[in-house]
């Protein structure tokens, strides 16, 4: 969806670039002009008739664009279904400021609160020659974001870069928001504080979703030389950014999330589920007639046919949540009813055996018993262990202890010898031979 007041060359280039994209086609690129006479958007299929059409068709949006506008056309209905888009159903927003009007025009909006960069409400448009031309500098965050790239190589990402030549004109700002990231700025002119450089092209989360803003809307000056080439891959790679974040179509109206795709056994999956009605209302539970979500658990080895039913209840409003218990190893699949539509959206799983060292360790209590029974004795759990004592019946037994010991060491044999050398010592003194 492109907003604009009126035709500039920007908007042309990226119609033409996104007409011609398979994934994209004229069906996909809607435009809104302000200034366009109302019959006009009515009779061309390709333009939007109002703002603000059905929630069903405003949220089916991927990426939106909002150029030149004036605060007059921007209604209030409009600017918070913006931040809701952005904020809750992760939608991509691109802010490119035009010479007309400028971003000053959406101060102290809803959407003011969403963008990259701190708008001033007095700031005016500096241009040539009042002011001198200049060329983009990109800044050490570029390089994170493919949109950035534009080549190959450092030497043709610069060659293509180059292309763009000296800007004639910018909208300044009076500062960079705290959670974006410049990257591209002036090179010389500074924000608000004197130190920061005036940011060009800067990013910035916003909820769920990204917000990009241009602080120019001459980018169709990458043409000049090497045709759509480089100009195709720069739109191209920023609405991948910001389109294949996030569900695509009506399908972001009922998301089914994982925290993971595989998992040990006896852990927990944690099933998420972001709701929303037809009209894309926070789903609750009062509008379901079990108030719960109804979903699917196909075991491994079941080919679909046995399934485990599960309730998912209501964490909050429009989020739906459950932890269930796997514990056995495989392939699962998980399926989700969405109560709008009756289809099935599914998530795949699978659960690998659990380590030898994390398993639990449970007692077979066959294989304990036929152990026992095989050496003629009993199998005991805390239960009977009591009787333990009871069962056992000893009797005393009598055993017959034999030692051998060496004649000369008893002490009898020890007496006779001493006697002999004793009396053989008295002899000789009796005869006096000693």
């Amino acid at each position: 969806m492109y907003v604009a007041h009126e035709p500039t060359w920007e908007w042309r280039f990226i119609k033409e670039v996104f007409h011609r994209d398979k994934l994209v086609g004229m069906q996909g690129f809607r435009t809104f002009l302000g200034s366009s006479d109302p019959r006009v958007r009515e009779a061309n299929v390709l333009f939007l008739s109002t703002l603000t059409p059905k929630r069903s068709e405003f949220f089916a949006n991927d990426v939106m664009f909002l150029d030149d506008m004036p605060r007059a056309n921007l209604n209030d209905r409009f600017c918070e279904m913006v931040k809701e888009y952005v904020g809750n159903l992760g939608g991509g927003l691109v802010v490119i400021a035009g010479p007309r009007f400028g971003p000053k025009e959406i101060y102290q909006t809803p959407l003011a609160d969403m963008l990259p960069v701190i708008i001033d409400p007095n700031a005016e448009l500096r241009t040539a020659p009042e002011r001198p031309e200049f060329r983009l500098r990109h800044t050490p965050h570029a390089p994170r974001y493919q949109f950035m790239q534009l080549g190959q190589s450092d030497v043709e990402n610069s060659k293509a870069w180059d292309n763009l030549g000296k800007l004639p004109w910018y909208q300044p700002v009076a500062a960079l928001h705290e959670q974006a990231f410049a990257l591209a700025e002036h090179p010389t002119d500074k924000c608000a504080d004197g130190k920061t450089p005036q940011p060009i092209i800067a990013v910035r989360q916003y909820g769920k979703g990204e917000v990009v803003y241009i602080g120019e809307n001459e980018m169709w000056r990458l043409r000049r030389k090497y045709g759509e080439k480089y100009y195709r891959q720069f739109w191209s790679q920023l609405i991948y950014r910001l389109g294949m974040s996030h569900a695509l179509g009506n399908d972001k109206r009922f998301v089914t999330r994982l925290d993971q795709q595989q998992y040990r056994a006896e852990d927990k999956v944690t099933l998420t589920v972001e709701a929303y009605d037809e009209n894309y209302e926070p789903l609750t539970d009062e509008k379901l007639a079990s108030r719960t979500l109804t979903a699917e658990l196909v075991k491994p080895g079941s080919n679909g046919n046995e399934t485990t039913p599960i309730a998912v209840p209501m964490l909050r409003k429009g989020v739906f949540e459950i932890r269930i218990p796997v514990f056995t190893a495989g392939e699962y699949s998980l399926r989700v009813k969405d109560p709008v539509t009756n289809k099935f959206d599914e998530q795949r799983f699978e659960v690998l055996p659990l380590s030898a060292e994390r398993r639990r360790g449970v007692r077979d209590e066959k294989l304990q018993t036929e152990i026992a029974q095989q050496s003629g004795g009993r199998s005991y759990d805390l239960t009977t262990v009591s009787n333990l004592v009871n069962d056992i019946h000893a009797e005393p037994k009598r055993e017959a202890l034999t030692r051998n010991h060496a004649l000369w060491t008893t002490p009898l044999w020890f007496t006779l010898v001493v006697a002999l050398m004793l009396g053989e010592w008295l002899s000789r003194k009796m005869i006096k031979l000693s």
